[in-house]
């Protein structure tokens, strides 16, 4: 009877440790990995290499709902979502491209192909040469603080 009783309260306290974890991760408890450097795609780069070089620009590839929630520290929108003109955002942002140490583009998440079509539009361009993208996108910035209420 005792091992019972003692069976029940594990798994009452494991359910409890989980609900806390569900409560602080949120409902889809995105976490981030980087995986090692041979395992990236060509082109992308983790938070940790990047997050405190100077000179990045930021290019935040999501929606514009998304972005004017929140976005990396001073990032400049380029979306390839079908109501936007990412050419146009591109000519409208090409101080800001050129001047760039480097260019760092994100999107929602791991899966999306939206900074890839970015980076490869920025590079094609001309406007610059050092032009990455985020293993991870949002998550990544997430696990690291980068994910700031926009401006």
């Amino acid at each position: 009877m005792k091992l019972g009783k003692e069976v029940i309260q594990l798994l009452l306290l494991s359910f409890s440790l989980a609900v806390v974890v569900w409560l602080a991760l949120g409902i889809r408890g995105e976490v981030y990995y980087c995986p090692p450097k041979e395992a990236l795609g060509e082109g992308e780069v983790c938070i940790e290499s990047v997050r405190e070089e100077e000179g990045v620009l930021w290019v935040d590839a999501r929606v514009r709902s998304d972005f004017e929630k929140a976005t990396a520290p001073a990032a400049i929108l380029i979306s390839a979502h079908p109501d936007e003109d990412p050419q146009l955002q591109i000519a409208e942002e090409a101080e800001a491209l050129v001047q760039a140490q480097k260019i760092i583009v994100f999107c929602r998440s791991q899966a999306c192909e939206s900074s890839k079509v970015i980076a490869k539009l920025i590079l094609e361009s001309g406007l610059h040469t050092e032009v990455k993208t985020l293993h991870g996108g949002e998550a990544a910035l997430k696990s690291v603080g980068l994910l700031v209420p926009a401006e």
